[in-house]
């Protein structure tokens, strides 16, 4: 069981960041405020882990990459996951969830189509 308070590091970067500090709403922020429209924590928790899932697969293709042009690929598409996921519209459980779905979605894509290659092990 996680705690309250625990420290995550999430696909936006490396950076840590409290659970309190995130969530926590003012009276001009109606984030992690369900009944004012915002998000709930759980719900954008969940949008985190798929996105850094998918984040964790790119970052081993780039590791793998076999020529500088496949790996600045990989970074790239990771880069522009992480600026994905910093813009999501976090006003309502409703896109956070959209857009945690779509990433689930690429992320069996990409893991579809890299297991008949057989380059990354255990991506299923």
């Amino acid at each position: 069981m996680r705690t309250r308070d625990y420290v995550r590091e999430y696909a936006t970067g490396r950076t840590y960041v409290t659970r309190d500090n995130t969530f926590n709403s003012f009276v001009t922020d109606p984030r992690g405020v369900p009944s004012a429209g915002g998000y709930s924590p759980e719900v954008y928790d969940l949008l985190l882990d798929a996105g850094g899932r998918l984040a964790s697969f790119y970052a081993a293709r780039a590791a793998r990459a076999r020529s500088a042009h496949e790996y600045r690929r990989w970074q790239d598409k990771l880069a522009a996951l992480r600026e994905e996921i910093a813009d999501v519209d976090a006003q309502s459980n409703v896109s956070v969830v959209a857009k945690r779905n779509e990433l689930i979605e690429r992320y069996r894509a990409e893991t579809r189509g890299s297991e008949g290659a057989g380059t990354v092990r255990g991506a299923s």
